[in-house]
């Protein structure tokens, strides 16, 4: 559809208007999050209105959970990620992975972030959140391979291996 002038007529507008909200519409039913009826009471429950309170929740009991605060917001970002499915969980690790791999001591609190959510969604589960077992062996394998990535970037790097130790341990 071409347009004449910069202004378009009422029925162009609305055809433009229309098109643009049907593939509104489309984006969101492929991004809309994660739904679990229970967990979605929960996070009423806890005062959670939107994927950023969620992920300042996560990112604060973390942090309260560890004797130090992480110096990085890995799991608020798995938090935020999490909130719309596993694939999206997925998706987030492989561009934290590229991103923060060559820095040991990022790359060792993404290993920490993956390794808590990975407890808070088992904690969940055993309260009745069963929808959320799927996340605790997803957060879990994700564990695993961080740890081997970690370990296969860093063999021999005393530095490292020792700080990655003090913070995992």
């Amino acid at each position: 559809m071409e347009m004449e002038s910069r202004y378009a007529s009422k029925s162009t507008r609305f055809d433009y208007f229309f098109h643009f909200s049907l593939v509104g519409a489309r984006w969101r039913e492929t991004t809309r999050p994660f739904y679990s009826p229970k967990f979605e009471n929960m996070k009423v429950q806890q005062g959670f209105q939107n994927v950023f309170s969620y992920a300042y929740g996560v990112e604060d009991w973390v942090n309260k959970s560890l004797p130090k605060p992480l110096e990085f917001t890995f799991a608020s970002d798995f938090a935020i990620a999490d909130w719309y499915g596993e694939s999206e969980v997925l998706d987030t690790y492989e561009r934290v992975k590229e991103a923060w791999l060559d820095d040991y001591k990022a790359f060792t609190e993404v290993v920490v972030a993956v390794n808590m959510l990975s407890w808070a969604n088992d904690a969940l589960t055993r309260q009745g959140y069963d929808d959320r077992e799927r996340f605790v062996k997803l957060y879990s394998d994700l564990y695993y391979k961080a740890r081997n990535d970690f370990y296969d970037k860093y063999e021999g790097n005393e530095q490292a291996c020792n700080h990655f130790f003090e913070m995992t341990d």
